[in-house]
């Protein structure tokens, strides 16, 4: 066993949307599956105003992770994530959405998580920030589909 470690994520895109176009993404969590390549399924356990309890199973390979967060949304500028179940021993992060330009949004992410000790700690630890990692690649990618290709020019 290797003593607690946090493991932080941190990642930035700058996209041509709105920052309510690219809110309303990140918020639609049961969507996740569609264009998360790790993602296999999302469901929500609660909702109630701007809190939600949601469900992710990611798979990565060969193993399978189900965890639930507690995320409270502040439309269009904020999600705040923390650990509601999983094999973490703790889990907290947000989503912050912040208007630049004309009509275009900065994303920020981050994502700071410590695992509960076992035999696939690191395993499932690298694989929760592999997946992280991602998530911000694969928002952007989707809010282009969603949204389409605009121009810059």
């Amino acid at each position: 066993m290797s003593a607690h470690q946090t493991i932080r994520v941190a990642r930035q895109a700058i996209l041509p949307f709105s920052d309510e176009q690219v809110f309303a993404l990140v918020a639609d969590i049961e969507r996740y599956p569609d264009y998360l390549p790790s993602c296999r399924g999302a469901r929500l356990l609660s909702c109630s105003g701007s809190e939600i309890v949601a469900e992710l199973t990611i798979v990565r390979a060969g193993m399978q992770q189900v965890f639930a967060t507690r995320n409270i949304n502040t439309p269009p500028h904020r999600i705040d994530m923390a650990l509601f179940e999983g094999p973490f021993r703790s889990l907290s992060g947000a989503w912050v959405f912040t208007a630049i330009g004309s009509g275009g949004c900065k994303v920020d992410f981050e994502l700071a998580f410590e695992m509960k000790p076992s035999i696939f700690e690191k395993i499932i630890a690298s694989m929760v920030s592999e997946v992280a990692n991602a998530l911000v690649d694969a928002v952007c990618q989707r809010a282009f589909v969603m949204y389409g290709n605009t121009s810059r020019d």
